[in-house]
């Protein structure tokens, strides 16, 4: 068994022994250890620190003061500021819990292409507006079981609305790309 590495002779202080620490002759203290790890910590900290500057700064916002204070950007909210809303986490949530809940996935709403997802948005949408319990039924999809008919409360109401609104969008998008996808196989086999 290989015998261990003297530990450095520095009484705390690593500057004498610094050569032969680096060259691994001698080993170093606990509080030459604990200085390093100091030091790289700092950095790491500094690294992210700059990485959430350049972040902020690429979002358009400004420091304005020496108390770390940000102003967010002038004019119109990007994108992801502007969709950030109670009422959006709501309908993408709703969309979630219709896929993975209910089951109604992708392939299955692609089975629905004659509108019925936008006629149980109506539904859902003519509901929340106050109209009769009769109107919004005579919308709901004649081919679905009334049991899938749950009106709510308006907001609630909208929330679904909105979320089949997307399925029938994502639904006429995902048609759109197969039908293309046949179209370009198709020409580029008469060639």
């Amino acid at each position: 068994m290989a015998a261990d590495k003297p530990k450095c002779d520095c009484l705390n202080d690593c500057g004498d022994d610094r050569q032969r620490i680096d060259s691994g002759e001698v080993e170093p203290c606990d509080y030459f250890k604990h200085c390093v790890a100091e030091r790289e910590a700092r950095a790491a900290a500094a690294r992210a620190s700059a990485a959430a500057v350049r972040t902020l700064e690429a979002k358009g916002y400004t420091y304005t003061d020496g108390a770390q204070q940000w102003r967010p950007p002038l004019g119109k909210p990007p994108a992801w500021v502007a969709y950030d809303t109670d009422a959006a986490r709501d309908v993408l949530a709703e969309r979630a819990r219709q896929v993975s809940g209910e089951g109604w996935t992708p392939e299955h709403d692609d089975e629905h292409d004659s509108g019925e997802m936008a006629d149980a948005a109506a539904a859902y949408a003519l509901h929340a507006s106050g109209w009769t319990e009769s109107m919004p039924r005579e919308v709901w999809p004649a081919d679905w079981s009334q049991t899938w008919w749950k009106p709510t409360t308006p907001r609630r109401n909208l929330v679904k609305a909105t979320a089949l609104l997307i399925a029938e969008i994502e639904r006429i998008d995902r048609a759109a790309r197969k039908a293309e996808i046949e179209r370009s196989g198709s020409a580029g086999g008469e060639a």
